[in-house]
């Protein structure tokens, strides 16, 4: 998976959350939404952000918690609708 797609949900989650720069917590494989990073009002926030960001449809199949519970988990879903897509 290209480190780009992780880098913008990253920054985008960053920025979204305002999560401070020296946060030890916050990582990659973290589950955003059990430590608070995320609440379910955002979950379409980020459906929306990679929809524009990497012109992709989200279906409600995709908008499982499972899916979107980590940002490494949401890379790969980017990654793979990408791949389809081609």
């Amino acid at each position: 998976m290209p480190d780009k797609i992780k880098d913008d949900i990253r920054n985008y989650i960053i920025n979204k959350s305002k999560i401070q720069s020296n946060d030890t917590d916050f990582n990659d494989d973290l589950n955003l939404y059990k430590y608070g990073y995320l609440d379910s009002m955002d979950s379409m926030s980020v459906v929306f952000f990679i929809e524009e960001n990497f012109n992709i449809k989200i279906t409600k199949e995709d908008i499982l918690m499972h899916n979107l519970q980590t940002i490494n988990n949401i890379a790969i879903l980017v990654s793979e609708k990408l791949k389809n897509r081609a």
